[in-house]
């Protein structure tokens, strides 16, 4: 393993051997075009397979990755069970610590502008060491915040420092595999992901009952710093040195223009931006609900939310047993779409025939299951045309839909729950709308069939 100054050696010099600044198979730079590095569904290159020879174990692998995407679920998720005694401290109504959280999502989706340029520059590495090591300061800056005004500040830097953390796992697995066993791989590590809100707010709980709502963040921060010492020991740089991106204003936007000049790829991000409405509500509206309105005990509050967790984690079992036969990826998010519509009329249901804790319950868990479905393969499709920009694309992809939905649910946060009707009503009317979109789409672009091309294909056929 080369340590960090051989790295940055190494990348000074890549500098020098760089040619063509936006990764074109051309000599004449004066005519090139962007080569974003569409490929087919199944195809692995040469330095694929190589690192693959490289990495850790599978086990220790994937424990890795876990970890590591964890934790920027977990310092969103953990103090939920003490938002009342942060209300208390900071002086402030519950609903303003609700908001907190979608300001961190605000934040997180900011962050993938930062990040997915110098990942895709000088690798996915540093970037997480830096995440890391900034994050961990952040939790130390949170235990002694002072005001809410500063709360909020904090919370905001800290959706920026752990957004490297919680999206770049993925971008590692799609280095290494194919886009195939990247959704296949991908649907396991969301398996474990889901995990995260029950997890969270368990442990927080019990933290916050023995030690206070600031040790939460702070043993958090002692486990970070473990985990970044075993991933700097035993993970190697998956960037592959050929794909490395200049950083500039002008090479930058060039890559953001590429994306969000294809109708097929701006489609998506439409969508995605909108679908996420519904994922980011649930662990926003969830704490005030369930604690709040029903008066469930803190102590308790994950119990509940694992029941959502384990009809997601099937979920996502059983969306990659489908890839794995073979099933195409598009006509499952086409279906799972359709089918979560229809499932909103439990919501509808419950709402109008008598809102209760086991009536939310219900219809959230039935609504989640078909999520496992659409997330992953609307991100496979995604990235099927940007193998040669991965951390780029994903920060538009990821910062777009974060943005976007954590705005929408701040300003919705304040709107009273009315025992779990607005966060059902905020839901369902999400999916139905994104089912739509998702309808359109396919039959206007035919994802399904795009799957099935490869970079031959492309090669022949460039207007694609």
């Amino acid at each position: 393993m080369k340590d960090s100054s051989t790295a940055l050696e190494d990348i000074e010099r890549s500098n020098l051997d760089y040619v063509d600044e936006d990764n074109v198979h051309t000599a004449n730079r004066q005519s090139a075009s962007l080569d974003t590095g569409k490929v087919g569904f199944e195809e692995i290159s040469p330095f694929q397979r190589q690192l693959q020879s490289q990495l850790p174990r599978s086990f220790y692998f994937f424990t890795l990755m876990y970890f590591i995407c964890m934790f920027a679920g977990f310092v969103n998720n953990s103090f939920a069970p003490a938002i009342e005694a942060l209300a208390d401290d900071f002086q402030v109504k519950v609903a303003a610590i609700t908001a907190i959280i979608s300001l961190y999502t605000i934040g997180n989706g900011a962050g993938q502008l930062i990040w997915g340029p110098i990942m895709d520059r000088w690798g996915r590495k540093p970037v997480i060491l830096i995440c890391g090591y900034v994050g961990i300061a952040l939790n130390l800056w949170i235990m002694n915040a002072s005001s809410y005004s500063e709360l909020v500040f904090i919370r905001i830097l800290q959706g920026l420092s752990f957004s490297g953390l919680g999206v770049i796992p993925s971008i590692i697995i799609r280095d290494c595999f194919s886009a195939k066993k990247y959704a296949i791989y991908s649907s396991i590590l969301s398996s474990l992901f889901v995990f995260t809100p029950v997890i969270a707010p368990l442990i927080g709980a019990w933290i916050y009952l023995y030690l206070g709502w600031q040790a939460i963040f702070g043993i958090l921060s002692i486990v970070i710093l473990i985990v970044l010492i075993f991933f700097t020991q035993y993970m190697p740089e998956t960037l592959d040195p050929e794909k490395r991106q200049p950083i500039h204003i002008g090479a930058i936007g060039k890559k953001y223009l590429t994306i969000f000049q294809s109708p097929r790829s701006l489609g998506l991000i439409v969508i995605n931006s909108i679908f996420t409405v519904s994922t980011v509500v649930m662990p926003t509206m969830l704490p005030m609900v369930y604690i709040v309105d029903y008066h469930v005990d803190p102590a308790n509050f994950a119990y509940l939310v694992l029941i959502n967790t384990l009809i997601m984690a099937l979920g996502l079992n059983i969306n990659s047993r489908l890839l794995k036969s073979g099933v195409n990826p598009a006509k499952i998010w086409l279906w799972a779409a359709i089918i979560q519509a229809l499932s909103t009329l439990v919501s509808f249901f419950v709402i109008f025939h008598g809102i209760s804790l086991l009536g939310v319950v219900i219809a959230l868990g039935i609504s989640v299951f078909f999520t496992s479905f659409i997330i992953g393969n609307m991100t496979c499709l995604f990235f099927l045309d940007y193998n040669n920009m991965i951390g780029t694309a994903s920060s538009i992809f990821v910062s777009t839909r974060l943005c976007f939905a954590g705005l929408v649910v701040a300003l919705l946060a304040h709107i009273p729950s009315f025992n779990g009707i607005t966060l059902l009503l905020i839901n369902a009317l999400t999916i139905i709308l994104s089912a739509v979109l998702i309808v359109v789409y396919y039959h206007r672009y035919r994802p399904d069939i795009r799957v099935k091309q490869n970079s031959d294909h492309f090669v022949e056929h460039p207007d694609d």
